[in-house]
C-alpha cells in the first residue's frame, strides 16, 4: 500500500506539530499561544490523535483537603490575608475565599486565636 503523494492536508501538519510540542512538556497554554490557535483547538486535536493528557502538577481544580481547610482556617483566624494563604497553598485566591465563606469565618478574623 503505498501513500498518496501530495501537500498533507493543513489540519493534519497542525494537529502533529501539536502532539509533538505536547509530548515534548509544553503545556496546551504555551502551544495555543505559540500556534495562535485556541486551547479548545489543541486540546481537540491531541484527543483526536489519542494523546493522554498529563495531570497538572497539583490538585488544580480539585477539591482543599480536610489538611488544607484546618490550615486556611488556622492562618486566616491568625489574621493572615486571602492573598499570603493563597500564595503559600499555591491555590487561587477565589478558592481560599469560598472555603472561608463555606465555613463561616468571613469577617470574623481576630475573634479566635490570636491576631
Amino acid at each position: 500500500m503505498e501513500q498518496e503523494a501530495g501537500p498533507m492536508d493543513p489540519e493534519e501538519l497542525i494537529a502533529r506539530k501539536v502532539v509533538q510540542m505536547y509530548l515534548e512538556g509544553r503545556s496546551v497554554k504555551e502551544i495555543a499561544e505559540e500556534l495562535g490557535i485556541s486551547m479548545s483547538t489543541i486540546y481537540r486535536l491531541l484527543a483526536k490523535k489519542g494523546v493522554t493528557l498529563r495531570r497538572r502538577k497539583y490538585n488544580a481544580r480539585g477539591r482543599l483537603t480536610q489538611e488544607e481547610l484546618e490550615k486556611i482556617r488556622r492562618m486566616y483566624l491568625e489574621g493572615r490575608s486571602i492573598y499570603s494563604i493563597a500564595k503559600e497553598l499555591g491555590r487561587p485566591t477565589s478558592t481560599i475565599y469560598y472555603a472561608l465563606k463555606r465555613m463561616g469565618l468571613l469577617g470574623q478574623r481576630g475573634q479566635q486565636g490570636g491576631q
